[in-house]
């Protein structure tokens, strides 16, 4: 039997960057990372690669703990509120931000990254076969 966990969100940690960044960098598509620089990095190039494909003239803005030098990095928790003013948000597949990220599929483009105890890859497929994502992550790598 499946139990339907009540997954209450907390309160955001500092509006005025959340203010800052819906006023100043739109139209803007988000990346959020909490993971490795490296991984950050990927979803960085993934995100221009992506842009420069569209040729579409779009600010990147970055949320992540970590300190990467990027220009338009912020460090904003939680960062959902974010979320229906971001043309595009692009993550890993962590169990937090594909939970977060249910309402806005159709603008979400998932790039799931190796874990230890979390199989990332696993939840992609399920959540491209049942929710008709498929065109927003066919680009995953497949694990080694």
């Amino acid at each position: 039997e499946n139990i339907d966990l009540n997954y209450e969100s907390p309160e955001i940690s500092d509006q005025n960057f959340a203010n800052e960044i819906i006023r100043n960098r739109s139209p803007f598509w988000l990346i959020v990372h909490a993971g490795s620089v490296s991984e950050t990095f990927e979803l960085i190039e993934y995100a221009k690669e992506i842009r420069e494909i569209e040729k579409v003239n779009v600010e990147i803005v970055l949320v992540s703990p970590n300190e990467f030098g990027f220009e338009n990095s912020y460090d904003l928790y939680p960062v959902y509120e974010l979320f229906p003013y971001a043309e595009r948000i692009f993550s890993g597949c962590g169990f937090n931000i594909m939970k977060q990220t249910e309402k806005f599929r159709e603008k979400h483009m998932f790039f799931p990254f190796e874990r230890r105890f979390d199989d990332q890859f696993a939840r992609a497929a399920i959540v491209r076969e049942f929710s008709g994502s498929d065109a927003r992550c066919d680009h995953f790598p497949t694990p080694d």
